[in-house]
């Protein structure tokens, strides 16, 4: 597979998670069997590790082709990279000229600003809806007319920040609807304070969105306050989380555990929230806490690969190795592992560690870890490991 561009893209890169052996795993976990996963990434500067500014009012284009492309072997895949080059920029070059990239990218420029004749598909209702506010607020259109942002578009997403353009006001909701939709954007943010100053008793709901918006501009107090009152006027575990999430940034991890536990009382099925509460429980040295609200739950929720691994975590704490075991023995599978994420690599070792100094009665120091390292691998279907230390 090749790709190609015109010239503004100027980074191009293969993406391989590196060749160890967390790497070949990663390759391995994200496709089908007998195949290896790869990207191919492209850009506008050189690496990944680099930026280009892009000055205000300023508009960039690229054309880019994907293909198949079919080269020798041998000199594509040899030791003369100049050599490897030459062959892939000549068989691309007969595949897909240069000149006629150009003429391609030329064509489509003339296209760009036109009118579609008809609309087959719409996006989602957030351009529309910027759209509206930028006409209420008498700023100019963000496009042109050939980017159609109508009001068919606007969805259950849109709805609560339509009443607040429209009317000034925050629709109400039950404590265990989920939000539908999060703003930030400063424009949606001096609204929501003009409207709240206006008419404070609006609900939980606008006052949730309130502390989302100071807290992400940095103003923790206001946040704080903010969903405070939101828990004032309606008890929801939204406000209960936010404000856990607030004592653990500030380091309070036995506040944050206790919050966090409160919300999670008022919705219990919540799975990214049971992960949260894992964590905070954890993390605030409640191993045993966790282990305990994590029997209760249903069977479904204690078999998600996420809180198996908090499972494993906290077993480890509280010293029961046949638990630790039993999570690595049932094949878990965490779907949702981030990259460079050592979660389950570092399990395995401060469990083989931990077990080794009480059978052995000895530290549980560098040595007895580079021992583990030795005597104990990780097992492949566990290692994502990007570094191997």
């Amino acid at each position: 597979m090749i790709q190609t561009s015109t010239e503004k893209l100027r980074g191009r890169k293969l993406f391989l998670w590196g060749s160890g052996s967390g790497g070949r795993r990663w390759q391995e976990f994200l496709s089908v069997p007998g195949q290896a996963y790869l990207e191919i990434q492209a850009g506008l500067a050189r690496t990944q590790l680099e930026h280009v500014p892009m000055p205000p009012r300023t508009e960039w284009r690229w054309l880019e082709a994907y293909g198949l492309m079919q080269g020798d072997a041998a000199t594509i895949q040899g030791s003369d990279w100049s050599a490897a080059v030459g062959e892939v920029d000549s068989r691309l070059e007969a595949l897909l000229p240069a000149e006629t990239m150009q003429a391609e990218f030329e064509r489509c420029g003339e296209m760009i600003d036109r009118q579609p004749a008809e609309l087959f598909q719409r996006g989602s209702g957030w351009g529309a809806l910027e759209r509206l506010r930028r006409e209420a607020d008498g700023e100019p259109p963000f496009c042109t007319s050939a980017l159609i942002f109508d009001d068919e578009s606007l969805g259950a997403a849109q709805q609560p920040w339509l009443q607040l353009l429209n009317h000034g006001t925050f629709p109400q909701a039950a404590p265990d609807a989920v939000p539908t939709s999060y703003m930030v954007q400063a424009e949606w943010h001096t609204r929501l304070e003009q409207a709240l100053q206006v008419q404070p008793d609006s609900g939980w709901l606008a006052w949730l969105h309130l502390g989302v918006m100071r807290q992400y501009d940095g103003d923790d107090e206001g946040a704080r306050a903010a969903w405070e009152e939101s828990y004032a006027q309606q008890e929801n575990p939204w406000a209960l989380r936010n404000l856990a999430l607030l004592a653990r940034l500030e380091g309070d991890l036995s506040q944050a555990a206790a919050l966090y536990q409160q919300a999670h009382q008022l919705l219990p099925d919540l799975l990214p929230l049971t992960v949260e509460v894992g964590r905070a429980l954890i993390d605030a040295g409640q191993a045993a806490d966790w282990l305990a609200l994590l029997d209760a739950m249903s069977a479904a929720h204690k078999q998600h690969g996420r809180l198996r691994l908090l499972e494993g975590e906290a077993a480890l704490a509280v010293g029961d190795y046949d638990r630790v075991q039993r999570v690595f023995d049932d094949h878990v599978i965490v779907a949702d592992l981030r990259e460079g994420e050592k979660s389950l690599s570092q399990l395995w070792f401060d469990y083989q560690a931990k077990r080794l100094s009480e059978i052995e009665n000895i530290p549980n120091d560098d040595a007895l870890r580079a021992r583990v390292q030795q005597e104990y691998p990780l097992p492949p279907q566990y290692d994502f490991r990007m570094v191997i230390e």
